[in-house]
């Protein structure tokens, strides 16, 4: 998230997916409760729900905007994956 433009990127391996522009500050940074990652929670009920089917690996979270560079850096890999299951 970019508040200066109040824009939100997510990048996956490295490789930019989608942007989101005129994002609220206090969606992002207002709330009290866990952070949710692929669902919702209901305003009415209260429920968590639309949750993301299937599994998060190297998730991160930067206090600060990165950098085209730094981003792709970051996604640069030395190791093979681990095969799970």
């Amino acid at each position: 998230f970019d508040s200066a433009d109040r824009s939100a990127k997510l990048y996956v391996t490295g490789e930019r997916q989608g942007d989101e522009e005129g994002v609220l500050v206090n969606d992002v940074f207002q709330s009290t409760g866990p952070v949710m990652i692929g669902g919702a929670r209901r305003h009415d009920t209260g429920a968590w729900g639309n949750a993301l089917p299937g599994q998060l690996d190297d998730m991160r979270v930067y206090a600060g905007v990165l950098s085209e560079a730094e981003i792709t850096q970051l996604s640069i890999v030395d190791e093979p994956p681990v095969e799970i299951g």
